[in-house]
């Protein structure tokens, strides 16, 4: 072969050789740059995903509700606190305004999306914590709203519930309103009539009408004690944590004590107080002083509310399960069910037709559960209005000191 043509030929080989080693790199190179391309994916789809769980993580850990929605009111984000809170409307995929039940909130919903300002306002809604349309309760709620994405008409908007608060604020309020109430009118009534005896010689020097004013002017004085006395009891009950004289006693001898000091009271009524006890004596291991308290309110409190003769006040005390059970019952009006979760509550005072013409201050059965929880018992009610209205005292069975038990029996049986 004349060499000009080998060294033609070498060059066209290694010519060859040099595009096919060049098309493998770069379909090397193709393939590395395609699984770079798929890993940038796979590490970005990681990524967001990382992204939405710890966003989620966040919103969870927020406490308050809290979801964002479109112009239209399609919830794009929100936490399982906004769907308790709002139900369906409350859910990503929901509509905030797809709970007509709420025209409050929606009202805060068309300013918020209309304005696209930063809003900030207390409100009440109404809630359907059945599921089903049939059981609703209010929530006082403080909405803060502010834009997101202004391009994309979104708004951020938080629920902050606040019903305790308000709850508690409003208790509050209406016990200076209450206390200063039950205060200036005893005040006012014995105030008036010392002027009159200091001012009419003749009618201080009558016996008799000195007498009759002067048993009026204490009747008012023990009103002022008794409440004085209520708001340092709750105070001392709240605040020290060792405070009870524990003794075994005879609980059927606390009662009949109790129904003693308040037969007028029950003779005017023309109520009836029955006692019913599973053995006698009926022994418990705690403070007869707060025990006649407790007694003393629940059964004052059944006296007080019903105004129609024939009441009928049973207290039964029991032991069962190897715990002290202990009842007062009534049939009596009853306490409607929306009070039932706050009677306990210092101060909460039940709103009935004939509620302002009942004294006191609601501090009652407040010092009734602090009582009966510093004996380490539970305290609940129950009420069908109408029909029967129940206190029950669940107390823990305590050793008791066998000669103190006998103490009481032999004291029980002279």
């Amino acid at each position: 072969m004349d060499p000009f043509d080998i060294t033609l030929l070498s060059l066209l080989i290694g010519t060859v050789g040099f595009w096919a080693y060049r098309e493998g790199s770069f379909s090397m190179q193709m393939k590395l740059q395609k699984k770079q391309y798929l890993d940038l994916q796979k590490n970005t789809a990681q990524s967001r995903e990382h992204f939405v769980s710890d966003r989620q993580a966040v919103l969870e850990a927020m406490g308050d509700a809290f979801l964002v929605a479109d112009r239209h009111g399609r919830v794009l984000i929100a936490n399982q606190a906004a769907s308790n809170l709002l139900g369906e409307s409350g859910r990503v995929g929901g509509n905030v305004f797809l709970s007509p039940e709420n025209e409050t909130l929606h009202q805060f919903y068309r300013e918020v999306f209309r304005n696209c300002d930063p809003v900030s306002q207390k409100i009440t809604v109404t809630l359907d914590i059945s599921g089903q349309g049939r059981k609703h309760k209010e929530c006082v709620v403080q909405v803060v709203s502010t834009p997101l994405q202004a391009d994309l008409n979104q708004i951020g908007i938080l629920f902050h519930d606040i019903t305790e608060e308000h709850r508690t604020m409003t208790v509050r309020r209406d016990f200076v309103a209450n206390a200063s109430h039950e205060l200036r009118t005893p005040l006012t009534i014995i105030h008036g009539y010392l002027e009159n005896l200091l001012e009419d010689e003749d009618l201080a020097g009558d016996s008799v009408m000195r007498k009759r004013i002067l048993n009026m002017m204490q009747k008012h004085c023990k009103r002022i004690i008794r409440i004085v006395e209520d708001m340092l009891m709750i105070s001392k009950l709240e605040n020290s944590e060792n405070m009870l004289k524990r003794t075994l006693f005879d609980f059927g001898s606390c009662v009949e004590d109790v129904i003693g000091r308040l037969e007028s009271i029950a003779s005017d009524k023309q109520a009836t107080i029955r006692v019913e006890l599973s053995q006698s004596p009926f022994l418990i291991y705690g403070d007869v002083f707060y025990w006649t308290q407790i007694l003393f309110n629940m059964i004052e409190n059944a006296l007080k509310q019903n105004n129609q003769p024939g009441l009928l006040i049973t207290v039964k005390a029991m032991v069962q399960g190897g715990k002290t059970i202990i009842s007062v019952s009534d049939n009596g009006i009853g306490i409607p069910p929306e009070h039932l979760p706050y009677i306990f509550n210092r101060f909460y005072r039940v709103e009935t037709a004939h509620s302002q013409q009942i004294k006191g201050t609601g501090l009652g059965l407040s010092i009734v559960r602090r009582a009966v929880e510093a004996h380490q018992g539970t305290i609940d009610v129950s009420s069908i209005p109408g029909v029967e209205t129940r206190f029950t005292v669940t107390l823990p069975q305590l050793p008791a000191d066998p000669t103190a038990a006998q103490s009481v029996k032999s004291s029980s049986a002279a």
